[in-house]
């Protein structure tokens, strides 16, 4: 019996009731049993459930939203449910990349079967009645099923009209006729007829026509025990459907198992019989006890976890008792072995000859095998496609739904479509539909099926490497639509790699001769199978050169997707073409995660702990400097799918390039000319003609000091990116927000047209400033940090966000260029200053809460000064906070070498705090390179910084034309501020909070926060007189323009 999905499932034996294994669930059936909770089940309420599950078989009541939705709420364990999609995880296809995760971490192997993936609950009915026979019973009744719901509802209904022969006086020999599992039956009383826990009753069981034996006799009791309904759900989520059979434990309330549906295979020469169904259940992922009813979620516990678990309630499930397999399907937990023992999970695979397929020998006979499912044990329940849990399939179970509309002029010829979604999630409503390949394909039709012209017919299609072209299999008619653009690609994408079973216990690094020898065998059979190779002659694969300059490699664009608060994920993206007249604009998908993808000197080899940037890193860079993507992306890039290694390799990139080529036929006919010429010569020659040379965006920091602040930041910073923020950052965010928006706005009056506010942010950080930014308004923003992770966080949320990025769309905020580096700041050899130069001049620069961390050397700082003030503009400003010396030197005078409260502490070494011993801690005696540890809240963790001693810092500054003209400590310059106009904008943006009930309520310091504000001073330096540059030139302004 081949199983499609439960839609069909349900419409089996439908004019047999007792024989069919589920209906879909409807609102009427809902409201008939499980609306009322724990309540009693009356017999004026068994009339209802009767007439709904009537309904039910007949199709006469198809509503069904409100059982749908009581299933899924169930179902749905994850913290912010989608009720849109299944509520189970999806496989991912492994890929070669993927085995050294598996080597690597604790993973299981269970088979995968070729069944109806679904997700069960099983929901408690209580005191809902149970027919139950004596033990003694003879075996012509025992084989009538007495759990199926149709007998339990037939019995019932006698039961009533036995009580009401008995309410009108009839004498006691009173029997109602009924009919159980095709069998004429009588149903008499064996006690009173009122209602109690236990009622006894005589079942007579007519024999079969062709049988002269006499009827049989059974006991029956009826308790009111409660029963358990199991519905399931499949990927299409159209309805609930409820099994008929029972499965009911007395310690659980309600269960949701993930399942795969299948049926058991049997030889074609055993005599006809009734098809058998088994549920492999392989996850639990909620359940409710039935002594306290708490519900358990287990949605976070380890796989480990959850399948002790499942094993304790499938153990309880109760069976009934039954010789007839009709209607009924047989629960058994999968087996799951660690990836050690995948020996003995080959060991229950054959290749049955004369079924021309795989089968897994399982409990209750052989299945139906396409692959194997590799889960990991830390492995969270989730909604949607799982990059860790992956499955493989036998190659030549790989196959593609194709939509076909055959040519009427030439044979094999067919015009192909694919499904697509674009799911909005209830901002505006799902755009949905099949888009057409540019190009016809070559599809042979072995088997000679009746193909339409004039109509579009799902015909599910295999690859044949003998003819190196696609084939018909089957037609789908159960099916309305092909498979989706995005499985499509991932089908092609395993195809291309090629990975046998022996091959793939290579990659795993299994050494078991066993457990090689099975797979050897196996992957023998397979090719021995009996398929269309031999119908047809080998093609040539002759590389035509200008098809293969043309599919070498696929048009691909590259974008950044916010995907929650402070998290963004860079992707290849691909777009749909213009064959859907029904949708305006192409829409965009994402094809394979960056940090997934090799090219551009960038490999799988490389470490991540090293100082070189990840190519993620790099593109991120890379994609900001070309104006981001907040509404679209026009970074084209040419990629090619490597299936030695199972990663998409970017040969080149267009920062400038038309996304327009970008489109899913360019994947598509990529991996179909990969499946015919990957093996060719000449495809390495045609790869390194196109191949660009390395992508370098950064130097390796000299300064050991410069690695650990920059690891440290790496670390806290995503440590802290979703925690609201302390007061005390909201503070210091308030002055470093008013000294810019004040500062900016007094340049911009002093400007002359055609002048505009250029922008340098140095030591940037992860862009924590680009909303200020953003507020301000610049016509060209530069950001630079020592940290290549930091400057590609800042890239990525400027590349995403509204008002930064230019890549807008019309009547949304415009935003500003900007342009990300890597240098520090502190080191001549990082390049900053030839890069300023380049990009510059500047009328603002900004440095905040930095600088300490480079006054460790007189000559670092000079090297700093001398950037800055070589590209400001004569009167441009150059504004930052730091350390104030005085106050530090103030307290460790006071308090000694180790001073600080619960929000923030400092503490010197030896060597440095006689230092400041010897200078009697005198601030105007000291000079750089004085170093203390410091700590602020969770932000800073004792972290090296060094002493900015403020008059030898005035007195570089000015030697490079800055004069001081500003130098505030925090407290007072808010003080004087607050109430201006831009401080009380900033006040109620950054300095207030709303408190439960929606009111705006202001956060004073504590006092240890004010102790911590007080070590900090802010400073504004204005550029005297201009010294000869390249800024400004025309050489400079024209590099500035082309960037």
């Amino acid at each position: 019996m081949q199983l499609q999905n439960l839609k069909a499932l349900s419409e089996a034996n439908k004019d047999e009731p007792h024989r069919r294994w589920c209906c879909h669930a409807n609102d009427a059936w809902y409201n008939a049993v499980h609306a009322d909770g724990a309540a009693d089940v009356s017999d004026a309420q068994m009339a209802d459930v009767e007439a709904a599950l009537e309904g039910m078989l007949s199709d006469a009541s198809p509503l069904c939203t409100e059982m749908l939705q009581c299933v899924l709420r169930h179902a749905n364990v994850t913290p912010n449910p989608n009720y849109a999609e299944f509520p189970g995880p999806m496989c991912t296809p492994l890929c070669k990349k993927d085995t050294a995760r598996l080597c690597q971490q604790a993973y299981t192997v269970t088979e995968k079967s070729d069944g109806i993936r679904v997700v069960v609950v099983s929901m408690w009915a209580p005191r809902f009645p149970v027919w139950v026979a004596d033990s003694d019973a003879d075996p012509v009744s025992a084989s009538v099923n007495l759990s199926h719901l149709t007998s339990v509802l037939a019995l019932e209904r006698a039961r009533r009209v036995l009580r009401r022969y008995a309410g009108q006086g009839e004498n006691a020999a009173a029997r109602a006729t009924l009919s159980l599992g095709g069998r004429s039956c009588t149903l008499e009383p064996l006690s009173t007829l009122e209602p109690c826990e236990s009622e006894c009753f005589t079942l007579r069981v007519a024999t079969a026509a062709d049988d002269d034996s006499p009827s049989a006799v059974v006991t029956l009791h009826r308790h009111r025990r409660g029963r358990h309904f199991a519905y399931a759900v499949d990927r299409s989520l159209d309805a609930a459907y409820l099994f008929m059979d029972d499965h009911t434990t007395l310690q659980y309330h309600t269960f949701v198992l993930d399942a795969e549906l299948m049926s058991v295979r049997r030889s074609s020469t055993a005599s006809p019989a009734v098809p058998r169904l088994v549920l492999g259940v392989f996850d639990l992922f909620a359940y409710a006890g039935a002594a306290d009813n708490a519900s358990v979620n287990l949605a976070k516990r380890s796989m480990v976890e959850r399948y002790d678990a499942l094993k304790a309630v499938m153990h309880a499930c109760a069976l009934p008792v039954t010789t007839d397999e009709c209607g009924y399907v047989s629960w058994y937990v999968k087996d799951m072995w660690a990836l050690a023992e995948i020996g003995a999970c080959l060991a229950k695979l054959r290749y049955s000859t004369e079924l021309q397929c795989f089968l897994y020998d399982g409990p209750h006979g052989p299945t139906e095998n396409d692959g194997l499912i590799f889960t990991p044990d830390e492995f969270p329940v989730a909604v949607g496609s799982s990059s860790v849990q992956l499955k493989w399939k036998w190659q030549h179970l790989l196959s593609i739904d194709w939509l076909l509309q055959a040519s009427d002029k030439q044979p094999d010829m067919y015009t192909v479509s694919l499904f697509f979604v674009k799911k909005n999630y209830g901002h505006r409503e799902d755009v949905a539909g099949h888009w057409r390949l540019r190009k016809p394909m070559h599809i042979l039709n072995p088997h000679a099926f009746e193909m339409p012209v004039d109509a579009a017919v799902v015909a599910e299609c295999a690859y044949d490497q003998a003819t190196q072209r696609w084939y018909i299999q089957r037609l789908r008619s159960d099916k309305l639509g092909a498979n989706s653009i995005i499985t499509a690609i991932s089908v092609y994408e395993s195809l291309v790699e090629s990975i046998s079973l022996p091959h793939l216990l290579e990659l795993l690094q299994v050494d078991a001769e066993k457990a090689k020898g099975q797979a050897d065998a196996l992957e023998s059979a397979a090719r021995a199978r009996v398929g269309t190779a031999a119908a047809f002659e080998t093609v040539s694969s002759a590389l035509d050169a200008v098809e293969a300059d043309k599919c070498v490699t696929a048009k691909l664009a590259l974008r950044a997707i916010r995907e929650s608060r402070g998290n963004a994920e860079l992707y290849l993206i691909a777009y749909t073409n213009n064959t859907n007249k029904s949708v305006m604009y192409p829409l965009p998908f994402p094809l394979r995660k960056i940090r997934d993808c090799i090219g551009l000197g960038h490999h799988p080899g490389m470490r991540a702990d090293t100082p070189v940037p990840s190519l993620e890193e790099a593109l991120y860079i890379q994609l900001a400097n070309a104006g981001g993507c907040y509404a679209w992306s026009d970074y084209v890039v040419d990629a090619f799918y490597d299936g030695d290694s199972g990663y998409w390799e970017i040969i080149h990139a267009d920062p400038r390039g038309n996304n327009k080529e970008a489109i899913f036929d360019n994947v598509i006919e990529h991996l179909d000319w990969l499946l015919r010429h990957r093996t060719a010569p000449e495809v390495a020659a045609l790869l390194e003609r196109k191949r660009d040379a390395p992508l370098v965006v950064s130097r390796p920091p000299r300064s050991e000091a410069t690695q650990q602040t920059s690891r440290h930041y790496g670390t806290v910073a995503k440590e802290l990116a979703n925690e609201e923020r302390s007061d005390l950052r909201r503070f210091n965010n308030w002055v470093k927000s008013v000294l810019l928006t004040t500062m900016a706005a007094a340049i911009r009056r002093a400007l002359k047209p055609p002048a505009k506010l250029h922008v340098l942010d140095l030591c940037c950080g992860r862009g924590g400033d680009l909303l200020k930014w953003q507020h301000i308004r610049p016509a060209f923003l530069f950001m630079t940090d020592a940290s290549v992770e930091c400057v590609a966080e800042a890239a990525a949320r400027y590349s995403t966000s509204e008002g930064q990025s230019v890549k807008v769309a019309n009547g949304k905020q415009k935003g500003f260029p900007a342009f990300f580096a890597v240098h520090d700041a502190f080191d001549a050899a990082s390049g900053l200053r030839e890069d300023l130069l380049k990009r510059g001049p500047f009328q603002l620069t900004s440095c905040q809460f930095s600088m300490h961390y480079g006054c460790r050397s007189k000559e670092s700082m000079r090297y700093f000064v001398k950037a800055i003030a070589d590209t400001l503009v004569p009167h441009g400003r150059f504004v930052g906070t730091t350390v104030s010396d005085v106050e530090l030197l103030y307290r460790a005078k006071e308090h000694g070498a180790e001073f600080g409260n619960d929000v923030y502490g400092v503490r010197f070494g030896a060597e440095a705090f006689a230092q400041l011993q010897s200078a009697n801690f005198e601030p105007a005696a000291l000079s750089f390179g004085v170093p203390y540890a410091a700590t602020v809240e969770r932000s800073v963790q004792e972290m090296t910084e060094y002493v900015v001693p403020w008059d030898a810092f005035v007195a570089l500054c000015a030697e490079h034309q800055l004069k001081l003209v500003l130098e505030d400590n925090f407290i007072h310059y808010y003080d004087q501020h607050k109430a201006t106009d831009a401080g009380k904008a900033m006040t109620l943006d950054q300095r207030r909070k709303r408190n439960n009930d929606g009111d705006v309520v202001d956060c004073p310091l504590s006092p240890s926060e004010q102790a911590a504000v007080g070590l900090y001073r802010l400073f504004v330096f204005e550029k005297t007189k201009a010294k000869h540059s390249s800024c400004g030139t025309a050489e400079g302004k024209q590099r500035r323009r082309s960037d």
